[in-house]
């Protein structure tokens, strides 16, 4: 990213823009809250591993919250099932962006800590997120950092208005390229050795022969657990997980990423803070749905001879000791 904000730092000096030395302070002048648009629902930490929701339940958990009804249309992205509860959560119909993924949770944490430091400034603009990314120790040699960001009605110097950064998880298989051999495959979606970053441009919705091609995970930092589900209606279950659950070893997936995507709270341009789609930032790849067929909000019942896929944890899984 040091090469792409260099290039910025040129253009914004070639209209004016002075850029300033480094600094950590800036997150603490003027500073403003924070009003994240969507938050997980109400929920209490675990006593255990893994805790089984209704998908009403969580509708009204979530609804309490979040002071409002979850509308149609995030009710039907919900029934999409893993992937639904992230999109409802980062506004998005179609996915989270995967501009900003990473190797572990930790490193996602940093990214989020540091995101949100900037989004703190008051009145901050599109320009001077990316001042700020070319001097944060963290993310200045991050790739995308700048382009995941949309200036509000493309107006670079305008206030972004209030965004806050959250976490989710994604499990894939590496193979996205049936030409790959083993040995290229062995080396694709690795972490960066000095940012944590992993690269997902070739990453194409692909999965291990019939298998589902994904599983998602909705990161709630006040219970330090995550949102995923077994599939998509008709008879989701939703489960809130620690990290070790969530992540138990499935032969179709061999790589977890943590990524790191941008909800708005109030945006600058005046767009409606409870509208479903975050229309400032861009979505995921087309056609993210898992190969599982979903189905409508209120659908007919399943023949008992077409089972549904689950990611139900396995009765005889044994998480890995300490």
């Amino acid at each position: 990213m040091r090469k792409e904000l260099r290039f910025l730092a040129t253009a914004m000096l070639g209209i004016g823009l002075m850029l300033g030395p480094a600094t950590a302070s800036y997150a603490d002048n003027g500073a403003t809250t924070i009003v994240a648009q969507i938050v997980p629902p109400k929920a209490e930490p675990l006593e255990g591993r893994t805790k089984v929701w209704t998908v009403p339940n969580y509708i009204a958990a979530w609804q309490e919250a979040n002071g409002r009804e979850m509308t149609q249309q995030e009710r039907q992205t919900l029934a999409l099932g893993c992937i639904g509860i992230t999109g409802v959560n980062v506004h998005s119909s179609g996915g989270p962006h995967l501009d900003l993924s990473f190797s572990s949770l930790e490193k996602a944490k940093e990214v989020q800590q540091h995101l949100d430091a900037i989004f703190r400034t008051k009145d901050i603009t599109w320009h001077g997120y990316a001042e700020a990314l070319f001097n944060d120790r963290v993310l200045a040699d991050l790739d995308n950092a700048t382009s995941t960001l949309k200036a509000p009605n493309g107006d670079e110097n305008a206030p972004i208005g209030d965004i806050k950064a959250v976490i989710y998880s994604k499990r894939f298989w590496s193979g996205q390229d049936a030409n790959w051999s083993p040995q290229v495959q062995d080396t694709k979606f690795r972490p960066n050795p000095n940012t944590g970053q992993v690269d997902m441009t070739e990453y194409k919705n692909l999965s291990k022969g019939q298998a589902v091609n994904f599983d998602y995970g909705y990161f709630d930092e006040a219970t330090n657990t995550f949102w995923h589900a077994n599939h998509g209606e008709p008879r989701m279950e939703i489960y809130q997980s620690t990290l070790e659950w969530y992540s138990q070893p499935y032969d179709f997936f061999d790589r977890q990423t943590f990524g790191v995507s941008l909800v708005w709270g109030k945006r600058g341009d005046g767009a409606d803070v409870n509208a479903p789609v975050n229309p400032g930032l861009n979505p995921q790849p087309a056609n993210p749905q898992p190969v599982v067929p979903n189905q409508p909000v209120n659908p007919q019942p399943v023949p008992t001879n077409q089972p549904v896929p689950t990611f139900q944890p396995a009765p005889n899984y044994q998480p890995a000791p300490n």
